[in-house]
């Protein structure tokens, strides 16, 4: 599939791929050929095996470059299933000044570490939040975690209701 991307003129915007161990740790290597690539849907199993180191978050975290190499155009990423995620890696990707408009979406489970969400963890995930990060972790049956954090520390505020018309 590789040479079917590297050879053609043609420019992929989006891009769902379904998987396991094995396609997680080459898909960096198909994702280098897409630099058109605008939405990009990663879902990945990896059923008891724990998951292999991402070179695929670290080439999305790079920094170094203010023209980035790989995949340029993206605005759009959805992570799930038990895809291997550190929610370490999350203020890494924003630092990156071409991803601070990215619409980052997880489906989690849990850490690669095997923990699951702590307050604190979601409290941090909160200020980025809060600093205009465009940022959503769901859970389960499309809880939103981070939202539900947001409630549960009695700070979320509802947007007012709108004010009715004036009678004429």
């Amino acid at each position: 599939m590789k040479s079917l991307f590297e050879y053609s003129s043609f420019s992929l915007k989006n891009l769902t791929m379904t998987g396991d161990r094995d396609e997680y740790e080459k898909v960096h290597n198909l994702l280098r050929f897409l630099p058109s690539l605008e939405v990009l849907e990663l879902r990945c199993w990896f059923y008891y095996s724990r998951p292999p180191t991402g070179e695929l978050l670290d080439l999305l975290c790079e920094s170094s470059s203010e023209s980035p190499s790989f995949l340029p155009r993206l605005r759009n990423l959805n992570l799930g299933f038990s895809f291997p995620f550190s929610l370490e890696c999350i203020p890494r990707i924003f630092a990156s000044s071409h991803r601070q408009s990215l619409r980052l979406k997880i489906d989690y489970k849990r850490d690669i570490s095997g923990a699951h969400m702590t307050n604190e963890r979601a409290d941090q995930l909160l200020e980025l939040v809060d600093q205009g990060f465009d940022l959503t972790v769901i859970q389960g049956s499309n809880v939103d975690i981070l939202r539900e954090r947001r409630v549960n520390r009695g700070d979320f505020q509802t947007p007012p209701s709108p004010s009715p018309l004036p009678p004429v």
